[in-house]
């Protein structure tokens, strides 16, 4: 196990932010970590935890699960060390706490440094209590590496904390404090380890583990410069040159290079890390790493390629930081690339979950999402379904899809086992889709018959599993669109004129109607048909505005929306797939060079998109991941304009009702336009 602790006497050079993304980076490529915030500003754990989190871990009174709580026994004279509380991320990550209170243990450390001399056990307990901590946090998570966050001083604290580490990283930006930093850390570092090295020779208790504060630098890390054309900018290049020759002379102890040498030269460089300054928001909103970042986060467009070049960038940091330590390296291990199609590799994915309408189940064994025995619970439901749907009058053959499909699920729970045969899996993961489908829709379904409902459940019941014709499909999907509407609490209405020309849905709020219109589509070729068919049927005297909800499963390609693949499910490919196929229904929408919706087009506010998918694990072949995203965009007025809120309104109306029985959310996209008068 490996100690590193990264430092600058300089303040605002990205230390922490270096320390959080390390620590994700090892946790996904497999090498398990401590990242330990030993900073009494906290900036690491707030980065990790948000308050609601953090709130309970530092009460006024009682325990503190943080560093301060485990030394605070040494430093009041009631005992050693406690046990370390730490937090768990993801599988392989640990964090200790930090905690504002380190402060106080700043006077405690400094008047104990001089008594070491003296050999006086507490002072080396207390000195060696953050590196005890520190191996004691390492057991709990089985860490290889300990990553140590340290404020920006050259106090009795990071003294004790420094002490603690085996390598030091120096992180800068490239800048005359940073130069300054450096020209005050190097001589300090190696005071500092003399010192030690003399103390630690003193200790009068022979089975306290002190640490050998060996405090190795093994390079420096220029952050946060800019660059244009894939070069530094100017003005950041005139201090990137010194650096070499500034950081050889202080912190290597080394003869300055003849020279002029620049960091892409200097072996001491371990990385030049850009200043990502598009991503960053988004990951302190996601609470997630910049390459970590996905669709549903707003990385889509230019950011997605941004975010791929910010993993590459990470990892080969990461490897080089391992090979400096002596530890092996990451060849072989999650690529030098992200996997195609998504922004970073997800070498522990969290098991997709799925929120039915009404209650959460209790959660499957082993956390499979979709078992042989929970079939029979689908089939179930499917049944009753189907009795209620005979109550109307609408005739259900015993050869047609739902019935079909609830003796298929039967027969799966009966066997205990899903089908071996491709084919036979197939047919399964439709029929769980479907069951599944139908459950949602059947908990929507007014008590008593409604025309409208009674004739799209009439061509929804049609086909065999697998095989449904596309009108089945369409109105599965407006059925499931009522069913979203109904879950989000709004008033739903249905109207059907005598020329089939009334939209599927209509809803009510602050005494005004808005039109919903249902429309799958199959392909690209199809988008401006079916934009403008709903087009037509929001428009009109009666309605205050409307809103176009696109089912694109079938628009997508097959290989997407039903996979066979070693592993979870690839969620980022689908995401950005979803991404262009929303920019494609944009574009028919919304004329970019004007700033303004199309004409013809004015009363549709808002569009919401959604597609299903289904993934076979080939490792696991115990389960099947059904999954599905809503992607919902709408369009406003630059000023003040009445069908703004209109349009914020109906597109949150579409997104909560969906997200409410169990898809996972995109995130929404606003689009500004000009008033069209202007």
């Amino acid at each position: 196990m490996k100690t590193i602790a990264f430092f600058n006497n300089k303040g605002g050079v990205g230390k922490t932010s270096l320390v959080y993304h390390l620590a994700w980076m090892y946790a996904r490529l497999g090498v398990n970590v401590l990242a330990a915030d030993l900073d009494p500003q906290a900036n690491l754990t707030s980065m990790f935890l948000d308050d609601g989190t953090l709130e309970p871990l530092w009460p006024e009174t009682g325990e503190r699960r943080t560093v301060y709580g485990a030394l605070r026994p040494l430093l009041e004279g009631t005992g050693d060390i406690g046990n370390p509380y730490l937090v768990e991320p993801e599988p392989g990550l640990g964090l200790l706490v930090g905690d504002l209170l380190l402060a106080a243990a700043e006077d405690e450390l400094s008047s104990q440094w001089p008594a070491c001399l003296d050999r006086k056990p507490r002072a080396f307990r207390v000195l060696s209590a953050l590196s005890r901590i520190l191996r004691r946090g390492a057991a709990q998570v089985d860490a290889q590496l300990i990553l140590v966050d340290v404020g920006p001083n050259l106090g009795a604290f990071n003294r004790a904390a420094l002490v603690t580490a085996d390598s030091v990283v120096v992180p800068l930006a490239p800048d005359l404090y940073s130069l300054q930093g450096l020209r005050n850390l190097g001589p300090t570092l190696r005071r500092w380890r003399n010192e030690w090295d003399e103390r630690r020779e003193r200790n009068p208790v022979p089975d306290l583990a002190v640490p050998e504060g060996a405090m190795r630098p093994i390079g420096y890390i220029v952050m946060q410069h800019a660059v244009r054309l894939d070069r530094p900018v100017k003005a950041y290049r005139r201090w990137m040159s010194r650096i070499p020759g500034v950081y050889r002379a202080a912190v290597a102890d080394e003869r300055p290079p003849s020279e002029d040498t620049t960091i892409d030269e200097d072996p001491h460089c371990l990385a030049a890390l850009k200043h990502y300054r598009s991503l960053m928001p988004l990951a302190q909103e996601a609470r997630k790493p910049m390459f970590a970042l996905k669709p549903a986060d707003g990385a889509i467009g230019g950011h997605v390629a941004a975010v791929r070049a910010c993993y590459r960038d990470f990892r080969a940091l990461a490897g080089t930081v391992l090979t400096r330590v002596g530890l092996s390296s990451l060849d072989g291990q999650g690529g030098s690339d992200p996997p195609s199609g998504e922004s970073a590799p997800r070498e522990r994915p969290a098991p997709i979950t799925f929120r039915p309408l009404g209650p959460a189940p209790e959660p499957p064994p082993e956390g499979k999402l979709f078992t042989p025995a929970r079939m029979a619970d689908l089939a179930r439901d499917l049944e009753e379904v189907i009795a209620k749907v005979e109550e109307w009058g609408i005739p259900v053959p015993g050869g047609s899809r739902l019935p079909q499909t609830a003796e298929h699920l039967q027969q799966v729970t009966s066997a205990q086992s899903f089908p071996e045969s491709r084919e036979g899996r197939c047919k399964t993961a439709h029929a769980a889709q479907d069951a599944q489908e139908f459950s949602i829709i059947g908990g929507m379904l007014p008590r008593q018959p409604l025309k409208p409902v009674v004739q799209a459940l009439s061509r929804a019941v049609g086909g065999t599993i697998g095989v449904t014709p596309h009108p089945a499909y369409q109105a599965q999907s407006e059925l499931w669109v009522g069913a979203a509407l109904s879950c989000a609490g709004v008033s739903v209405g249905v109207l059907t004129k005598p020329n089939g020309a009334s939209p599927d849905y209509i809803v009510r709020n602050d005494g005004k109607e808005y039109a919903i219109e249902v429309k799958r589509i199959a392909s690209g070729s199809k988008v401006r048909q079916r934009v403008s068919k709903a087009s037509e049927q929001v428009r009109g005297s009666r309605y205050d505005g409307g809103a176009l909800v696109v089912d694109l499963t079938d628009w997508l390609p097959s290989d997407v929306t039903l996979r066979f693949a070693e592993g979870p499910p690839d969620l980022n490919s689908p995401h950005m797939r979803i991404a262009r196929r929303i920019d494609q229904l944009r574009k028919e929408i919304f004329d970019d060079r004007t700033d303004r919706i199309r004409p013809r087009r004015m009363q549709l506010l808002a569009v919401t998109a959604f597609a299903r998918f289904i993934h076979w694990d080939l490792t696991d072949p115990s389960q099947i991941h059904l999954t599905r995203y809503i992607a919902p965009l709408w369009f406003w007025q630059s000023g003040e304009n009445r069908g703004d809120h209109r349009a914020r309104w109906l597109a949150e109306l579409l997104n909560d009702g969906v997200r409410n029985i169990g898809y996972q959310d995109l995130g929404a996209q606003e689009i500004r336009f000009r008033n069209p008068g202007a």
